[in-house]
Formats: structure tokens, sequence, C-alpha cells
């Protein structure tokens, strides 16, 4: 296990109150990987099949063809639709060359509930802050 990317991993602000054995964790259950900028790696209205937590690079969520939200390192994707078992509710597409932890759904399955809520805990957030007529401040 590289201690970079369990470096990159602990600086994650979702993860600012974990363990150093969550995130020795996660980065075993997960899979480090590289995408290049321009490449769609969450397809809206499709079965979850993974989450990922952004090392590095950005991505625009785009939901019905408009971009509604940027995400950035520290960031988790595709964790609601994971944990709800759904299809996803928007696609993410890298602005730029991409670092991730790829955490498919067995591994996601199988993180202790702590890490799983650490993972899912600015889910609403997102969700208000990308809702048409909503605001964080309205939260």
């Amino acid at each position: 296990m590289s201690q970079s990317l369990r470096a990159a991993v602990a600086a994650s602000p979702l993860l600012s109150a974990a363990r150093p054995s969550d995130v020795r964790e996660l980065v075993k259950r997960g899979r480090e990987t590289t995408i290049p900028s321009g490449w769609t790696f969450v397809h809206e209205e499709t079965p979850a099949d993974a989450c990922y937590l952004i090392i590095e690079g950005t991505a625009a969520v785009v939901s019905g063809g408009k971009t509604v939200a940027t995400l950035t390192a520290g960031d988790v994707v595709g964790e609601v639709a994971l944990a709800r078992t759904a299809l996803r509710n928007a696609s993410v597409v890298s602005r730029t060359r991409m670092r991730l932890l790829h955490i498919d759904a067995a591994a996601f399955a199988e993180l202790s509930p702590r890490l799983r809520d650490a993972l899912l805990r600015d889910v609403t957030g997102r969700l208000v802050s990308t809702t048409p007529g909503h605001s964080p401040a309205t939260r």
C-alpha cells in the first residue's frame, strides 16, 4: 500500500475525523486509477457499480445535459446510488486528468459502517446545493 496514496486519501475533508485504520481499510479495498480529461466515468441512468474518491483533478456533474456541480480533490462521487442500489442520477465527466480511488460495490458493502457514513457525510449538502431554488444557506 502506497504511503502517498494513504496520505492523499487521509487528506479528504470527508475523512478528517477518520481513524488511521479507516484510511488503511479504504485504501486496501479500493483501487487507484487515473483517467484522462474529457472521460465520462459515471453515466446517468445506469446501475451503480462503484464510487470514487477524487484524489487529484476536477470533474463536472451533469444531469439532464446541464452541469449542476463541480467536484475536486477530496470529494466522493457515486456513493448515493451505490448505497441505495439505484440508478445513477447524473453523469460525471473529468475536466482534467484525474487520479481516483475506485471502490467497487463489493468493497463498499464490506466497509465498516463508520467508514461508509464518512463517505456519505456530505450528500445532504450536495443535494441541497444542486436542487433548483435552494442553496446551502437554506438548509
